[in-house]
């Protein structure tokens, strides 16, 4: 049998533990306001015509996650907000991955053409 002490610290540590446990979390503005950068400069870096879906996949999941903070499930919608923030990210860099292949293949055209050029003989 528990000694009146330790019945007090284990009411203490049962009702600590529940309180924490229906705690909804702190507001995740911060991560709210990261993931719409994330979107946007995805938007921004041309990953609607690069990868369509997984954008918006990542502006669906921002839509969630506002109707999780409204309904105060704060922690669910950090989750949900990180994981749109990666979405975007991974767009905007198969955006800009798309945008540097572009560049490259135009360079190689370009050199292509101007050694073309150069062993032609001088027609003057």
């Amino acid at each position: 049998m528990l000694s009146s002490p330790a019945r007090i610290l284990a009411a203490i540590s049962t009702c600590l533990f529940i309180a924490a446990c229906s705690n909804p979390g702190v507001r995740p503005d911060n991560v709210l306001q990261a993931a719409e950068a994330a979107v946007t400069e995805a938007e921004s870096a041309g990953a609607r015509d690069v990868d369509p879906v997984l954008l918006n996949q990542a502006r669906s999941k921002l839509d969630t996650a506002r109707r999780q903070i409204e309904q105060e499930q704060y922690r669910e919608a950090e989750r949900t907000l990180n994981e749109a923030q990666v979405e975007a990210q991974l767009a905007k860099a198969r955006a800009e991955t798309r945008a540097a292949r572009n560049a490259v293949d135009e360079m190689d055209t370009n050199i292509h053409l101007l050694r073309e050029q150069i062993k032609q003989p001088d027609r003057n």
